[in-house]
C-alpha cells in the first residue's frame, strides 16, 4: 500500500468504488481520493419500468479452480445447494445466472445436485441486455461475483451479496446494502433464507434505497467526468 500511495499522491484526481478504499487510501497519506461509487453505476437508467412482483430468484455463483473465497469451496457449495433446495420447497423459482464462460460447469454441477425444474440455468451473460432482460424476470436477486450483482441493482432489485471478497461488501456498503451481505464462510442455508425473507419484507425501502443511491453516483460519475475531460483538454493549451 505504501508503494501505491507514493505513485497515487501525484495524481490529481482519483476515485474509488468504496468506503474501504477510500478510508484505505485515506490512512497512506492520498488526499486526492473521493468516493464516486462502482463506475458500471453510470449505466444505470434514470427511470426503471415496475416490477411484477413474482417468486423467482436469480442467482449467480460460480466455482473455478482459482477462486478465492472465505471458508472452503466444498461447505459453500454444500451450503448454496442446500439454501436452493429450501427456497423451492417455499414456492420460490431459482434461475441460475452466470456471468461469464468459466462458471458454466460449477452451474451445471449445482443444477443437477438440485435436480428440479423450479431451478434452471440461464445463460444470458454474452451482453448486458441479455442479461438484464433475464434480471427483470426476478424480484429478487442472491449474487456472488461483484458485477452480476451490481447489474440486478441497477434495475433496483432487491439483492443479496455473497462476499467472496472484500470488494463485495466495499460496494455494498457505498450504496447503503452492507447489512444485505453474507460472506461465503457464513452463508448458512439458515442465515441466507433469513435475509431473502428480509428481502421481500423491506423491498419497498430497498428499492427507494436503490434508487437514490445508485442515481446519486451516476450524476457524480457524469460530472467528475466532465471536470476531467475539461481538465485534459487544457492541457493541450500549455505550450
Amino acid at each position: 500500500i505504501e508503494e501505491w500511495a507514493e505513485m497515487l499522491k501525484t495524481f490529481k484526481f482519483i476515485g474509488v468504488r468504496g468506503l474501504r478504499s477510500l478510508d484505505l487510501l485515506t490512512k497512506a497519506g492520498v488526499t486526492s481520493t473521493q468516493l464516486i461509487g462502482d463506475t458500471a453505476l453510470s449505466l444505470a437508467k434514470e427511470t426503471v419500468d415496475p416490477r411484477v412482483k413474482n417468486k423467482v430468484i436469480g442467482l449467480n455463483f460460480g466455482l473455478i479452480k482459482e477462486t478465492k473465497i472465505w471458508g472452503t469451496t466444498e461447505s459453500y457449495e454444500q451450503n448454496i445447494s442446500a439454501a436452493i433446495k429450501e427456497l423451492i420447497k417455499k414456492g420460490y423459482g431459482i434461475h441460475l445466472l452466470p456471468v461469464w464462460d468459466k462458471d458454466i460447469d460449477s452451474n451445471v454441477k449445482l443444477s443437477k445436485i438440485i435436480n428440479d425444474p423450479k431451478c434452471s440455468l440461464r445463460l444470458a451473460f454474452n451482453d448486458r441486455d441479455s442479461y438484464m432482460k433475464e434480471l427483470n424476470e426476478c424480484s429478487l436477486f442472491i449474487g456472488q461475483k461483484l458485477h452480476a450483482t451490481i447489474m440486478a441493482c441497477l434495475v433496483r432489485i432487491p439483492s443479496i451479496m455473497i462476499e467472496y471478497q472484500p470488494k463485495c461488501r466495499d460496494f455494498m456498503d457505498s450504496i447503503g446494502m452492507g447489512q444485505y451481505t453474507l460472506k461465503t464462510s457464513e452463508c448458512t442455508p439458515k442465515a441466507l433464507i433469513a435475509l431473502v425473507e428480509r428481502l421481500e419484507k423491506e423491498s419497498s425501502y430497498i428499492e427507494n434505497t436503490l434508487d437514490k443511491n445508485i442515481l446519486h453516483y451516476r450524476s457524480l460519475q457524469r460530472t467528475l467526468a466532465l471536470k476531467i475531460e475539461d481538465e485534459i483538454l487544457s492541457l493541450r493549451n500549455v505550450d
